[in-house]
């Protein structure tokens, strides 16, 4: 069979085919080479108890405890670690060393690092507390503005007041400090999430000296948060699904009352 040279064209056909398909061949690869998640790594701010909470080893809360739950019915494995505030646990989270997170509201995020479930898991209501024997007691919203006020640093203002911004809110790291400073009249105000604020003064024998002020509607939404830095894939449609079934059901009020007796078990072991 007598072979015929190719000409030019041909040539520059065969030799561009060959050079896309060089270029393809890493991507191709690493398409591959992503398979998916069959253990990670959870965490979250410890401030907001009994949603998320720690004992400073490993994270526990509600939040926690569901999520756990759910991505167990999905094949795969968590474990829980305590970094500290939401600042330590965002850096991980862009650093892809934790797959997900609960309990820091979704504007703290910087673009392009996370996803969010498509329901937020539970929704807290926020209270506004004074001390009770206050002279003039805020009538609305707009009377804050010129007055001191404390809230834990997890909460965003603008829930709180719109496009306002009070003049003399401080953020404090600690989530009961806000309480203490109430307490003996370094503020005016705190806000907090109502059943926090419950926890706090009943485990600090304060009941009675604090006002709950009708002022406020916003809640605060707590959505899971997930990496968008892993090397591994999340099945999030099938994961999403179970986490809205999940919060839609009474298991997620079950779970949040054991979190709360075994919050407040914890700080009492503390204390003792």
């Amino acid at each position: 069979m007598k072979l015929h040279p190719l000409s030019l064209t041909q040539a520059s056909f065969y030799m561009a085919l060959c050079l896309l398909s060089v270029l393809l061949s890493p991507y191709s690869e690493a398409s591959d080479s992503i398979k998916t998640c069959d253990k990670v790594v959870l965490s979250g701010p410890p401030n907001l108890p009994p949603v998320v909470w720690t004992d400073y080893k490993t994270m526990k809360g509600a939040a926690t405890d569901l999520l756990t739950q759910t991505l167990a019915e999905h094949n795969i494995a968590t474990s829980t670690e305590h970094l500290g505030g939401y600042r330590r646990v965002l850096r991980a989270m862009e650093e892809g060393r934790i797959a997900m997170t609960v309990g820091i509201t979704r504007d703290k995020f910087p673009e392009g690092v996370a996803s969010f479930s498509d329901t937020p898991l539970y929704n807290h209501a926020l209270t506004i507390l004074v001390k009770r024997d206050m002279v003039e007691k805020p009538q609305e919203i707009r009377d804050l503005l010129e007055l001191k006020g404390a809230m834990p640093d997890q909460l965003a203002v603008e829930d709180i007041f719109g496009a306002h911004s009070p003049k003399h809110l401080m953020r404090t790291f600690t989530p009961n400090l806000a309480l203490k400073m109430l307490a003996i009249g370094r503020v005016d105000y705190t806000i907090y999430p109502d059943m926090q604020d419950d926890l706090f003064v009943s485990l600090m024998n304060m009941e009675g000296q604090f006002e709950k002020l009708p002022l406020l509607s916003a809640t605060i939404p707590v959505y899971v948060a997930f990496s968008n830095q892993l090397d591994c894939a999340l099945p999030l449609d099938k994961i999403n699904q179970t986490l809205t079934q999940a919060a839609a059901s009474k298991q997620a009020q079950q779970t949040l009352n054991d979190s709360l007796y075994k919050w407040m078990n914890y700080q009492l072991e503390k204390r003792d």
